[in-house]
């Protein structure tokens, strides 16, 4: 599981994230977690008003790291 964590984010406040590796952890959920400092909740989608570039080739390039690592090839 990849998680792009905006900090701030008033919906997601950073001292939420030990809860959520608590939980993800416990579940045996191999997880990566990023916190962003530098993009706001909505950052991925082009063209959208909270469209930030760098977060958003970040999290793409984790994500399919993470499909390549875990999908079968034909």
């Amino acid at each position: 599981m990849y998680l792009g964590w905006c900090d701030p984010d008033p919906t997601a406040p950073p001292e939420t994230i030990p809860v959520m590796r608590d939980a993800l952890d416990a579940a045996g959920v191999t997880y990566t977690i990023d916190v962003l400092t530098t993009a706001a909740h909505g950052y991925a989608p082009p063209g959208g008003e909270r469209y930030n570039r760098e977060a958003s080739e970040l999290q793409w390039e984790r994500v399919h790291s993470m499909f390549r690592r875990n999908l079968p090839r034909d």
